[in-house]
């Protein structure tokens, strides 16, 4: 009797860049299953991350009621509202009739557009108010524009596509925005920036990357599985030999038909005992005569 383990392997190589962002995707069932898992992963924390986006809209539109127009902090937090209403309704839709296993490209990409949309909305509003606020409100927004780059790439770190799109936007026009005679506007905060920016972008990549080997190895290991089963079931039905699997302590933790009746005892009662005590057993001469051949 021989036994070979080959430990499991993720299968890189199947997986290209295109994959890794969205393009190239085959219409087979992986793929599907990967966006699925994608966007299970985003909507999984979805109400922390939604509280959080509010109390930080609430206070930033609070605090520039000095600088910018009463309707622009209107339209802007309406916008803002409108999106935290949007996945706050599809968290709670999804659990109650439970999340999907495949998921569309087309709905991928809804979800992609959805949060790059709110970086469209915080760019456009760094930009507009940067140039006329004063240094505590440019300060404010600074380190606000900073914490929206982390927590959304973070959030969104599965789906490296919009979650870098919106990560340059936000570094972009913040960098932009700022008058050149500002005291923020040097080269040290452009490095932080680009550092923060270039840690989640890498960040978001490796994370997704790693998610899809993971899949494609489980679903190998998955198709390796069912083969083998269906082969040992083929043996157990067919050989004339027995087959058996033991454990690290020599217990019995599978026993073919064949060798339960050599040991004149069911396969039930078979499961946990010790290989050796079954073969010492005075009653089973043809199991001991069998293992000594």
């Amino acid at each position: 009797m021989t036994a070979m383990f080959r430990p499991p392997s993720a299968i890189a190589g199947t997986i290209g860049w295109p994959q890794v962002f969205g393009l190239g995707q085959d219409k087979g069932p992986f793929f599907a299953g990967v966006r699925a898992a994608q966007l299970a992963a985003v909507n999984r924390y979805v109400p922390f991350n939604v509280a959080l986006m509010a109390v930080n809209i609430i206070v930033l539109v609070g605090s520039l009621r000095d600088v910018a127009p009463d309707g622009l902090r209107a339209g802007w937090g309406g916008l803002m509202l409108l999106l935290a209403v949007l996945w706050t309704a599809r968290w709670a839709r999804l659990r109650r009739t439970g999340l999907p296993e495949a998921v569309s490209e087309r709905q991928f990409w809804i979800v992609n557009g959805e949060i790059v949309a709110f970086g469209i909305c915080w760019s456009g509003l760094v930009l507009r108010l940067l140039p006329i606020a004063d240094t505590e409100h440019q300060t404010v927004l600074v380190l606000l524009s900073l914490t929206a780059m982390g927590a959304c790439g973070f959030a969104a770190a599965v789906m490296p596509v919009c979650a870098i799109a919106l990560v340059v936007m936000i570094a972009v026009a913040t960098l932009a925005g700022l008058p050149f005679d500002s005291v923020l506007a040097s080269p040290m905060i452009a490095l932080a920036f680009a550092t923060f920016a270039i840690l989640i972008i890498r960040g978001c990549i490796v994370t997704s990357f790693a998610l899809m080997a993971r899949m494609r190895t489980q679903a190998e290991l998955g198709e390796r599985n069912y083969t083998v089963g269906l082969l040992l079931h083929e043996f157990e039905a067919n050989g004339s030999d027995w087959l058996i699997e033991v454990d690290a302590g020599g217990r019995l933790t599978h026993v073919s038909p064949r060798m339960a009746d050599a040991a004149q005892r069911s396969r039930a009662s078979l499961i946990g005992v010790p290989l050796l005590s079954i073969v010492g057993d005075k009653s089973s001469g043809e199991a001991r005569t069998a293992v000594r051949g």
